[in-house]
C-alpha cells in the first residue's frame, strides 16, 4: 500500500477549497446594504448625539441633499449626483467612488474613498432593509433611507 504524505494532502485540501463555487459569501448585514447587488440609500437625518442637534441643513448643501450612495455586492460603491447638481462640469453623475465593508463582528461600517483616499468608520446602530443608522467618532449619527 502506498502513503500519501502530509504535504500531498495538503496540496489536495488547498485545490478543493480554492476551486469552491462560491468563494465570497456575503453576509446578512452586508446582504442589506446592497440587496443582493445593488441598493441605492438617501442621507434622511444627521444628528449631533450629544445634545440632538439637528445637522442636516448646517452639513449639506442643498445640491447634497438629493444625492445617493449605491452599495454594489463587490463591495465597491458610488456617491450620485441627483436632480440638483453639485458638479456642473461633469460628464457623469458619479461624485464620489471606493470600497465599502462591514466588519466580521456587524459592529462597524467602514467607507474607503478611491478619490480622496479617505477612510472613514462607523458604528452601527441598527441596519433593516429599510434603513442603516450609523454614527462617526465624534458622535455625529447618519440616517440613511433605502431608496
Amino acid at each position: 500500500m502506498r502513503k500519501i504524505s502530509i504535504a500531498t494532502v495538503l496540496l489536495i485540501s488547498a485545490i478543493l477549497f480554492a476551486c469552491k463555487k462560491n468563494d465570497f459569501e456575503l453576509r446578512p448585514e452586508e446582504k442589506i446594504l446592497n440587496g443582493q447587488s445593488v441598493r441605492n440609500w438617501k442621507i434622511s437625518s444627521i444628528v449631533y448625539n450629544e445634545d440632538q442637534s439637528d445637522l442636516y441643513d448646517s452639513l449639506l448643501f442643498d445640491c447634497e441633499k438629493d444625492n445617493f450612495f449605491s452599495f454594489y455586492d463587490d463591495n465597491k460603491y458610488e456617491e450620485h449626483d441627483s436632480d440638483i447638481v453639485c458638479k456642473v462640469d461633469s460628464a457623469t453623475d458619479v461624485l464620489e467612488e471606493g470600497i465599502w465593508s462591514v466588519t466580521t463582528d456587524d459592529a462597524y461600517f467602514d467607507i474607503h474613498s478611491s478619490s480622496t483616499l479617505d477612510q472613514k468608520r462607523y458604528t452601527i446602530i441598527s441596519i433593516s432593509t429599510s434603513q442603516l443608522v450609523m454614527e462617526d467618532s465624534v458622535g455625529i449619527r447618519f440616517t440613511l433611507d433605502a431608496q
